[in-house]
């Protein structure tokens, strides 16, 4: 599977989740057309697996947006969730969500995977722009907010075993 097959995956399972389980309907964007993430702050949310393959899964969106995030998966009225008391459960659930399916989604329903390390917390502009630098993501819009994912997989020492070996 190349990295174009890879990227249409995780467009098509992150765009999907939010649709079914936070009622969210994503447009992407391409990152390098005049948009600005300067405006927010940003929550990262990470997550590693192994087994079959080995890799993390992140995401990154604003702290603003899991208020509305949370409101959907509870099925609760924006105004009745206090995002001064946003503990990010909401993040950790939308990427658990987003790495079982995609998970699948690449590699089978076959494939055995243990999530493992899930870490949230809140980051700076500087940091955000190191998640995203040098790498391969996945960004859509949700009204105003910029979602976006990143997969990456750890080489295996199997992977490069020699025809000699």
């Amino acid at each position: 599977m190349n990295n174009h097959e890879i990227m249409e995956i995780i467009s098509e399972t992150v765009s999907s989740v939010l649709e079914k389980t936070a009622y969210m309907f994503p447009e992407s964007v391409d990152i390098t057309s005049e948009m600005t993430f300067d405006e927010f702050e940003y929550v990262l949310v990470n997550l590693n697996f192994t087994g079959f393959k080995s890799g993390e899964i992140k995401m990154v969106f604003p702290v603003e947006f899991c208020a509305e995030l949370s409101a959907n998966l509870l099925g609760e009225d924006i105004e009745n969730v206090n995002p001064a008391e946003n503990d990010f459960d909401s993040a950790k659930e939308l990427l658990n969500i987003v790495s079982g399916q995609l998970l699948v989604n690449l590699f089978g329903d076959q494939a055995i995977f243990s999530l493992i390390n899930l870490d949230v917390r809140k980051i700076e502009r500087e940091a955000f722009y190191n998640v995203i630098a040098g790498c391969e993501f996945f960004c859509c819009m949700i009204d105003r907010f910029p979602i976006i994912t990143v997969f990456t997989l750890q080489e295996t020492v199997d992977e490069h075993k020699s025809i000699n070996s």
